[in-house]
């Protein structure tokens, strides 16, 4: 049986049902480019209906199963420290973690970048995403860490980290949370996310993010840790809805098992306990913008590297020679998936 949430943000469902109806226009003429791409981000539950449905050679039970990321898309990749200090690069949201079709996260990647603003065709964009998932697999599992073998995704990271002094007046004082919410527990697992037991907190409260998980109890902690601000996070963990989708109702969540994973330098600060997801928030832990860079080729870079870390991601249950030898390298099947899919999700916005 689903798990029951101990509350719910009403004020985030309201933002996340305006947003997955988004605007006829931006107020100047010109069309919401965005508009699909955003409701894509936040009905997964619908696409585990469609994929399966529309596409349904992809779902057989020929198709290697894997632990994925399901929901995956654009905007959850980012960055965080791993254990060493080291600023690592991948997947930072497995919310909607799951066994199911390696395709799933291939197609629903590739889909996200046909809908969004990108200056990469459709074709590129199935064959670096594509190239950068085969190419791991063929090299192995290896955490994108951007230090000596990362350097071009380095640098776009660095251009794209939040200014220290705006992101922390932006976050210093948190949105409050609902009064009478039953928040004692999480607030005890917040306080053991800090490096020290009895941390200085100075705030407590919500924020939000995202679009997917909006609604899903969401709980902030900014305290002062020697002179300066920390920030941790407590997000409610529960079964994926590929899970629900497909009629699995005994099935558990699997973010702890992916954030643990060995292929993935993972951060210390990020762990699952009691239910939550307790992770550090911090200027130099966030995405890279892809529509905000400027040149193709660097769009097509990224991407490549996005379909590089879903290889890491399925490679921590998954056998790289069964994937290999499933996966075509010829990038049309991807490119008629993703545009069967995105005509599917821009169907579904405009009846929504």
């Amino acid at each position: 049986m689903r798990e029951r949430l101990p509350f719910v943000l009403e004020e985030h469902l309201k933002y996340k049902h305006a947003e997955m109806a988004g605007p006829n226009g931006t107020g100047d003429g010109k069309r919401d480019t965005r508009a699909a791409f955003r409701f894509l981000r936040a009905t997964f539950y619908l696409w585990a209906h469609r994929f399966r449905e529309k596409l349904p050679h992809l779902v057989e039970e020929a198709v290697p199963r894997v632990l994925g990321v399901g929901d995956v898309h654009l905007e959850n990749f980012g960055t965080w420290r791993d254990a060493e200090g080291r600023l690592v690069w991948g997947v930072n949201d497995f919310d909607e973690s799951a066994v199911l079709p390696y395709t799933n996260d291939l197609v629903r990647l590739a889909t996200s970048a046909l809908l969004a603003d990108l200056e990469v065709d459709d074709d590129h964009v199935a064959s670096e995403v594509l190239t950068g998932y085969r190419g791991q697999l063929a090299a192995g599992a290896r955490p994108l860490v951007l230090a000596e073998q990362e350097e071009h995704l380095w640098k776009l990271a660095r251009d794209h980290c939040a200014h220290p002094r705006q992101w922390w007046h932006e976050r210093r004082r948190p949105d409050p949370l609902p009064p009478h919410v039953p928040v004692t527990e999480v607030k005890e697992f917040l306080s053991r996310g800090f490096p020290d037991a009895d941390p200085d907190v100075l705030a407590w409260g919500t924020r939000r993010a995202g679009l997917g998980s909006l609604g899903r109890p969401r709980v902030v902690a900014v305290a002062r840790w020697y002179g300066s601000l920390a920030c941790r996070e407590a997000k409610a963990v529960l079964p994926s809805a590929w899970d629900w989708a497909g009629g699995v109702r005994d099935a558990g969540p699997h973010a702890g098992a992916l954030l643990a994973s060995p292929t993935r330098a993972p951060d210390p600060y990020t762990t699952v306990t009691g239910g939550w997801l307790i992770r550090r928030l911090a200027p130099d832990s966030g995405g890279i913008d892809i529509e905000k860079i400027d040149r193709v080729d660097d769009q097509r870079a990224l991407l490549r590297s996005m379909g590089s870390e879903l290889a890491n991601v399925h490679l921590t249950e998954g056998d790289s020679a069964t994937l290999l030898g499933h996966v075509r390298p010829d990038p049309a099947w991807l490119v008629d998936a993703a545009q069967t899919m995105a005509a599917v999700v821009r169907q579904d916005h405009a009846e929504y």
